[in-house]
């Protein structure tokens, strides 16, 4: 096949190609538009006692630091989500659900909690968040 039959080809259908271009593109753009939006909502907690004026040993940071990385697991677990969806009247959710839009984190060295929440309504990931802090 030599480059002038590619051309006279590409001369001939090139509405076709254009037309099958501005399809994909206005598609692409309609179903974007018809995704939710994520929102992420996010409460950090501290674990322990470090910080209210007593001398602080190695000993309490360590404590501190543990238990953080306790919490933050126990914070995945039915007992706590169950309970969250009690608090907030939703039947009609599953702990197994709200656990997909759940993730804890415990900063390196520290005894921080981190408890994020992904839902497509801002309000909900809001209180989703504290009240699995709470």
């Amino acid at each position: 096949m030599d480059i002038r039959q590619i051309l006279k080809t590409l001369q001939r259908w090139w509405w076709l190609i254009l037309a099958g271009t501005v399809a994909a593109a206005l598609i692409s753009f309609l179903a974007t538009r018809a995704t939710p939006k994520p929102y992420l909502s996010q409460t950090t907690l501290r674990v322990g006692t470090i910080g209210n004026g007593a001398e602080v040993t190695q000993n309490d940071i360590g404590t501190s630091q543990t238990l953080a990385d306790v919490y933050a697991a126990f914070a995945l677990r039915e007992p706590v989500l169950a309970s969250t969806l009690t608090d907030l009247n939703l039947t009609d959710w599953s702990w197994e659900l709200l656990r997909d839009r759940v993730s804890t984190r415990v900063p390196p060295n520290s005894s921080l909690i981190e408890v994020a929440v992904v839902d497509t309504d801002p309000k909900r990931a809001q209180v989703f968040a504290d009240t699995i802090a709470r």
